[in-house]
């Protein structure tokens, strides 16, 4: 017979290191934007300075934009890993429960109204 054997308080932690991932990445591009508009176009606005600032500005967009895009994705992951946790520790404890029940064993924690959340 297979066996299946999940860590649901391991899942739960890789979770939270997601969403410390994802809030560093976002601290990160705050900072670069701030950094960045704080030079206020050091490039100027001669036609010098618009074609350096048409070549520069776009790609750096893109770049912040792509630094918070890749912050929603962790937290969705992690957001996602949490609620796997949850439900596997779930699972598991409603199967106690029904075993315990078809023994005569006493309730575990879903028999009294509960599940596990870690």
């Amino acid at each position: 017979m297979t066996e299946l054997s999940i860590d649901t308080e391991r899942m739960a932690g890789a979770a939270r290191g997601l969403n410390g991932v994802a809030a560093q990445l976002r601290f990160i591009v705050a900072a670069l934007d701030t950094g960045i508009d704080g030079q206020h176009r050091p490039w100027g606005q001669d036609k010098i300075g618009r074609e350096f600032a048409g070549e520069w500005v776009p790609p750096k967009n893109d770049l912040l934009t792509a630094g918070n895009d890749l912050a929603r994705v962790l937290e969705s992951a992690a957001e996602g890993m949490e609620t796997m946790a949850r439900g596997f520790a779930g699972t598991e404890d409603a199967n106690v429960d029904s075993l315990r029940g078809a023994t005569g064993a006493d309730a575990g924690p879903a028999a009294r109204g509960g599940l596990r959340t870690t």
